[in-house]
């Protein structure tokens, strides 16, 4: 039986549900990240046991009737799983006008959820307006320049990594954005966050 129809269960229903998508979305960012230090031959298992979940879990359009918030996880995997020699869901010009479609861009969103946004957009070749990443960096930056870091708390530390995540391509490439001190209190928050999380035994955070 092929993976996908084995997977058309009971647990279908549930690969539906945020919590399984997003985790879906995850490992296809994993793979994304792992093929920068592995050879591609092996991660063929791991790339289609991704892509028999995501054919269940990111099904259109009943991903659609869910949330149009949804779409940004369908994004991680299309990048993921599409290339020069591969395929997987949409195609680009269809995934553009559904992201048309759902206003996806004018979502009220916090500011480093569209730089997220915009990171995948690049990564997948499709157009946008959005603002360019360093007048969304300017917005979200704290404005207290090297002053005295503000309470840890796991929301603030959760937007923190995942704007360094974003603006440096995970780790690949500094975007020029951020400035000596950009960095300095960056890493200034991320230390502190760290053994905040330790802490409180939030290991996801760690």
């Amino acid at each position: 039986m092929d993976g996908s129809l084995a997977l058309e269960t009971e647990q279908a229903s549930r690969l539906r549900t945020e919590p399984f998508q997003t985790a879906i979305a995850e490992l296809a960012l994993f793979l994304v990240l792992l093929r920068r230090f592995t050879p591609p031959y092996s991660l063929g298992s791991f790339e289609q046991r991704i892509r028999r979940l995501a054919d269940v879990a990111y099904r259109l359009p009943e991903l659609l009737q869910v949330s149009p918030y949804a779409i940004v996880g369908y994004l991680f995997v299309w990048t993921a799983l599409n290339g020069p020699s591969k395929r997987w869901g949409l195609s680009r010009p269809e995934l553009a006008d559904v992201i048309s479609a759902t206003h996806l861009c004018a979502l009220a969103r916090p500011l480093y959820r569209t730089i997220e946004l915009r990171y995948l957009l690049d990564s997948a070749g499709l157009s946008h307006a959005l603002p360019t990443t360093k007048q969304l960096w300017n917005l979200a930056k704290p404005r207290n320049g090297a002053a005295a870091p503000q309470a840890v708390t796991a929301e603030r530390l959760y937007e923190t990594t995942h704007l360094v995540f974003y603006l440096t391509d995970f780790g690949g490439e500094t975007c020029g954005v951020l400035t000596r001190v950009d960095w300095e209190r960056l890493l200034r928050d991320i230390r502190l966050g760290l053994e905040s999380a330790i802490a409180w035994q939030h290991f996801d955070l760690v």
